[in-house]
């Protein structure tokens, strides 16, 4: 029986497609590409009949699986990345249920996650970012009101963004209606590709590093606090150099406190690590005074939490205390009663 094979072909480097992908992409009798976005270097040797997708309607390509499928072949529709993100098979899907052509989709490495390989680095970092939003800035394709990206960059979370270096001023100005100025930024053309190349700067210089490197196409864009240099001790290392002191000292914290602590020498080690592009001293040293004042505001809010957990450890205490010395005064009435019912009984049988 025909089937139809969705595939994620990967970000480029042809060893990244999957072994699945690999075995039915050598196995297939067509196979349909998504054009130039494809590595060629995936095709070769390969004994399918090979179409070009990139020059083909909807209705064309359906046109092609539906008779490929009526002469029982296996097919092969490769995409460019993951197919989950903006790979337009859903439309594709639905004309094959209408067709009753079976298919099945197989996951690739999509781009986002060769960038962040190729970064070295993790996208959710403890304190700062535990969450990734992928998205696009809107174009030819609507995009809802709520996730605009100047509603997206409120969250101030890790952002990665597809199919935009074409808007590139408008991607910034959005952008710019959450994050700060100097949050970090990084474009990557072709990930994982000979030719992939990497520019790091900061949000407001954003539009002229992408002009300066002739970035115009099949480029990401990463934004966001997680993409700072980390040129510092893992946070366990940090917890673990916090319960040491502790012991040392006799100090008794939580681990919740420790990790917390671990997190904030982090946050601030990461805030004077970062490397600014701006030439004016006055803006770096403003920008600095600014994560100073947000440090000193956690190390307050810490502060107040440690004298809370103290007040409520002294109204614990006192009650325990008042509750002993009501058990005392009933015990000291019960040895009372007893001595003068021993007494009256036998005065050598009193208690003392």
């Amino acid at each position: 029986m025909a089937k139809v094979y969705f595939i994620g072909a990967g970000p480029g480097d042809p060893e990244l497609l999957t072994l699945k992908g690999r075995r039915l992409l050598d196995n297939a009798d067509v196979v349909i590409y998504a054009g130039s976005l494809v590595n060629p270097a995936l095709l070769e040797n390969i004994k399918a009949e090979i179409f070009d997708s990139s020059g083909m309607t909807l209705e064309e390509t359906t046109g092609l699986i539906r008779q490929s499928a009526n002469s029982n072949k296996l097919i092969v529709r490769l995409h460019t990345g993951d197919t989950s993100f903006y790979s337009a098979i859903s439309e594709q899907i639905e004309r094959l249920r209408e067709l009753a052509i079976e298919y099945e989709v197989i996951p690739g490495v999509s781009s986002a996650m060769a960038g962040a390989a190729a970064l070295g680095q993790e996208l959710t970092i403890p304190e700062i970012s535990q969450t990734v939003i992928f998205t696009r800035i809107e174009g030819r394709t609507p995009v809802p009101e709520t996730e605009r990206l100047g509603e997206l960059a409120k969250h101030l979370a890790t952002m990665v963004i597809f199919l935009s270096v074409g808007m590139i001023e408008k991607v910034r100005d959005e952008l710019l209606q959450g994050y700060p100025e100097d949050t970090p930024v990084v474009v990557i053309e072709k990930a994982s590709w000979p030719e992939q190349k990497i520019i790091r700067g900061q949000l407001t210089d954003l539009s002229e590093m992408v002009r300066d490197a002739g970035i115009k196409k099949t480029a990401l864009i990463y934004v966001g606090e997680a993409l700072r240099p980390l040129r510092i001790p893992s946070e366990r290392s940090q917890s673990s150099m916090i319960r040491t002191s502790g012991m040392a000292t006799g100090s008794k914290f939580s681990d919740v406190q420790i990790d917390r602590v671990a997190g904030i020498m982090i946050n601030f080690r990461i805030m004077i690590s970062g490397d600014y592009n701006s030439k004016d001293l006055n803006d770096k040293e403003n920008i600095l005074k600014k994560k100073l004042e947000r440090l000193i505001s956690e190390i307050e809010a810490l502060k107040s939490d440690a004298e809370v957990k103290i007040q409520d450890l002294e109204k614990t205490a006192k009650d325990r205390l008042v509750e002993l010395e009501l058990k005392m005064g009933i015990l000291e009435e019960q040895v009372r009663f007893l001595n003068q019912v021993l007494a009256s009984m036998d005065p050598e049988k009193r208690i003392n």
